[in-house]
């Protein structure tokens, strides 16, 4: 028996791949932004590190990467993740300051 072609392989992952599509994302500070919850890149990442942008009852935007402390050990730092699944975007809650 005699094997398919190498091209047609390509050709049948490349159509499998278009098929599929793209995670979309949105920017969580220029949603901020634009719905005049903070006038600044500065106040938005402040409303989204100190917890007050919620999806439901779960933060969103803040993720936590590993630092090196000056003493050698390593440790946690909260960090802002400005892109984010378009599905978060209806359901967004921005909480007043406490």
């Amino acid at each position: 028996m005699s094997r398919r072609p190498s091209l047609d392989k390509k050709v049948a992952r490349l159509r499998k791949m278009t098929r599929t599509p793209l995670p979309r994302s949105f920017d969580l500070v220029d949603w901020l932004k634009d719905r005049r919850h903070a006038q600044t890149t500065g106040e938005a990442n402040h409303l989204i590190l100190s917890g007050r942008v919620r999806c439901g009852s779960h933060v969103v935007g803040i993720i936590e990467i590993p630092t090196q402390r000056p003493d050698g050990k390593l440790g946690t730092q909260k960090a802002v993740q400005r892109f984010q699944p378009v599905k978060y975007r209806d359901e967004l809650i921005v909480l007043e300051s406490e």
